[in-house]
């Protein structure tokens, strides 16, 4: 399988290409029927996994040109772009209104031609498609012919039209938009925005990203932060910023901390409620064996005293006989609140 790399950047080179052909396709020993090589008045074909841009025709010198559909993609059944290229596809069809004398479809007549302007010959492997134009064929007065066209461009090029020249004083231009397209299984693919096959066959970006470029890119509203995309208003993990990691069980809301409406109170890194929370019973820090309604409770008989932290019965207790912090002498003892 050849690949042909020519870019031809002037017009009259290619002129001169068309001219030779021209002439050789002239000395070709007439047929039976008198005339030259195989005269088509129709033909179809399929190019497998096409994929339909925007297209154009142009009628003009009594010839028409369409751009049926178009696709760009790595490979075609057997046909395979070459290292950095990428190969672009196009179904057309030729017809012959009004001209005496049959023009042919062979794909050195054709160019494609970038948006910068540089044209590109029609390659060869246009042989090796199932549909690929005859260079033999030619098609008479009143005929037409369908049949697909391969073109080699580099991945820096976009193509833009399509340029055919029979002979040195035709040309006909036919614009179009050609829609990338790779091979995914059965599927045709845009590799370059399918979120399921983002810059390869599923290579999927997940429901957070899109495809632009064939790179994963953040949807709206969403920040990547590392390899993830995420919500910088509401997400703890990345609250306001990406390095912004909210500990406990805090909230982030609009971007900020933030607690929830079950322990709406901030203590150290955590959230609590104060009514209920022994380490945390009314105010932050303090702490008890129970919290009730923001209060240390510490059961019958007993009274919580917070110099010490711990719950006592003042009325038998010689460290705290009566108040919190009370002792009694060594030789006393505690009973009804009193030393004695």
């Amino acid at each position: 399988m050849r690949a042909r790399d020519d870019i031809i950047q002037s017009s009259e080179t290619v002129r001169r290409s068309a001219f030779i052909l021209a002439l050789a396709i002239a000395l070709t020993p007439m047929g039976c029927d008198g005339e030259r090589g195989e005269v088509t008045t129709a033909a179809t074909g399929e190019v497998e996994g096409t994929s339909t841009g925007a297209v154009e025709a142009i009628e003009e010198h009594g010839l028409r040109l369409e751009v049926v559909s178009s696709l760009e993609t790595g490979a075609v059944g057997e046909v395979l772009a070459s290292a950095d290229k990428r190969l672009v596809i196009l179904e057309v069809q030729l017809a012959n209104l009004e001209r005496e004398r049959p023009v042919s479809v062979a794909y050195p007549f054709f160019t494609l031609r970038s948006e910068g302007g540089v044209e590109f010959l029609g390659s060869d492997q246009t042989e090796f498609l199932d549909s690929g134009c005859d260079a033999t064929a030619l098609v008479a007065a009143g005929g037409s012919y369908d049949c697909a066209l391969a073109f080699e461009i580099p991945l820096a090029h976009a193509a833009a039209a399509l340029v055919y020249r029979p002979d040195p004083h035709i040309e006909l231009v036919v614009p179009f938009e050609s829609e990338p397209c790779t091979p995914c299984g059965e599927a045709c693919v845009d590799i370059s925005r399918d979120p399921a096959h983002c810059g390869g066959c599923r290579q999927a970006v997940g429901p957070t990203k899109t495809c632009i470029g064939g790179v994963g890119v953040c949807v709206d509203e969403l920040t990547r932060c590392g390899s993830s995309c995420v919500d910088l208003d509401t997400n703890p993990a990345f609250c306001g910023s990406c390095d912004v990691n909210l500990p406990g069980n805090q909230l982030c809301e609009n971007g900020a901390p933030a607690c929830p409406s079950d322990a709406p109170t901030l203590c150290g890194s955590s959230c609590t409620y104060l009514e209920t929370d022994p380490d945390n019973c009314g105010e932050c820090g303090n702490k008890v064996p129970t919290c009730k309604n923001g209060r240390p409770w510490c059961g019958n008989d007993t009274t919580w005293c917070p110099e010490f932290s711990y719950c006592r019965n003042l009325r038998n207790d010689p460290m705290h006989c009566g108040e919190c912090g009370n002792a009694c002498s060594a030789d006393a003892i505690c009973g009804n609140a009193t030393c004695s």
